[in-house]
């Protein structure tokens, strides 16, 4: 049985491992083969399942620890005329840190080479699995940033 390491939240910070079934990897290689960039090149998603995993539990992990933290300091103002939620201002963080260009050609070796999604993919792929920011951004059930099946880390 493949396992993966999860740092599970208790109340003692028990580092623990969790068995995984297999089709969990299955639904992330599937998700993220499925898409094509510059509509010709198809991504491998078991080349990029490890990172495509990372990216996922991380955003995840990073979400929960910054609610975490505005629990400790609820006195966090919005930015002035900005007509977003701090929450919703998270995940464009997160988004943004991905904005990039690439030419057909550097996209082509990365699709062939690199073990991470291209960016675009990890910021769509990763947005769209998590239940957070489809209840931040309300997202309607069933589009494409809130699909009926979701990879979920844990």
């Amino acid at each position: 049985m493949p396992r993966i390491f999860l740092c599970l939240k208790s109340d003692q910070q028990d580092l623990k491992f969790a068995s995984v079934n297999p089709s969990f990897f299955s639904l992330f290689i599937f998700e993220y083969s499925k898409t094509t960039a510059f509509h010709f090149f198809q991504l491998n998603g078991k080349q990029t399942l490890g990172e495509n995993i990372a990216d996922n539990g991380g955003l995840k992990a990073a979400f929960h620890a910054y609610q975490d933290w505005v629990k400790q300091h609820p006195k966090e103002l919005p930015l002035p005329a900005v007509p977003l939620s701090n929450n919703q201002l998270f995940f464009i963080g997160f988004a943004q840190v991905w904005c990039s260009t690439s030419t057909p050609e550097a996209m082509h070796l990365q699709v062939l080479n690199d073990p991470h999604s291209p960016a675009k993919y990890r910021v769509m792929g990763t947005l769209s699995n998590s239940v957070d920011f489809a209840r931040e951004f309300k997202c309607p059930a069933k589009s494409a940033m809130n699909p009926a099946t979701k990879c979920e880390v844990w």
